[in-house]
């Protein structure tokens, strides 16, 4: 019976990754990096894990990716991207996210943000969730910066298994990255797919094209 769904925040809810995309494509374009989106996002990514763990800022993060590949000028980068991007208001939830997450609390399931962020579960349900509008639907946040753990790490999870006392056979994960979701399926938790922008290869209990089609897998597990 599933109690709960897991989420990951960004590129669940709301597309984060594209300030990363304008970023790519503005150091491509001048020849400042030779590799594909994939390759640029995923190398991001190891350097701001310790930001996320609360380990360091995001602006030295974003100084160490940029010298450690050879790249220049990373304050101004900075300023234009992450400035423009922590400054201006979140996007709009993609479809179908408010409706399948109001129906899914209306059936009495918790709906959860397992988050790699430098804010606090508070700070991210003042700051994102209620400019996107869900907020009320949502049941608990858990953030990184807090726990001290990123996802795939196995802590995170249980972390949060832990803190809503659910079993791990009473939630699923909703993921669009292909580490998180396998360091899930590794514990024993059941993952969605969706939203995979990367287009990678991914081995996943469900695959969904559209938000509102999590309500069919959820069904499905629980009968509804």
């Amino acid at each position: 019976m599933i109690k709960a769904i897991f989420y990951d925040l960004g590129d669940i809810f709301y597309n984060n990754y594209k300030w990363r995309l304008a970023l790519y494509r503005e150091l491509h374009r001048k020849s400042l990096f030779k590799g594909d989106f994939t390759a640029f996002y995923l190398l991001y990514e190891r350097y701001v894990d310790a930001v996320y763990k609360g380990q360091k800022k995001y602006r030295d993060g974003f100084r160490e990716f940029f010298e450690a590949n050879s790249l220049p000028d990373w304050n101004d980068f900075f300023e234009r991207y992450l400035g423009r991007t922590i400054s201006k208001p979140y996007k709009k939830t993609l479809p179908g996210i408010i409706p399948t997450l109001k129906k899914l609390k209306s059936l009495g399931i918790k709906n959860i943000i397992i988050s790699d962020a430098t804010s606090t579960g508070e700070q991210l349900r003042e700051r994102i969730l209620k400019e996107l509008g869900v907020a009320e639907y949502i049941d608990d946040v858990i953030s990184s910066a807090e726990v001290g753990f990123t996802k795939p790490s196995p802590e995170i999870f249980e972390h949060a298994l832990k803190k809503n006392g659910l079993a791990i056979d009473e939630v699923i994960f909703v993921a669009h990255d292909k580490d998180e979701l396998d360091g899930a399926r590794k514990i024993g938790i059941r993952t969605v797919e969706f939203n995979n922008f990367l287009k990678l290869q991914i081995e996943t209990d469900h695959k969904i094209k559209k938000f509102s089609s999590l309500f069919k897998v959820v069904r499905s597990l629980n009968e509804i």
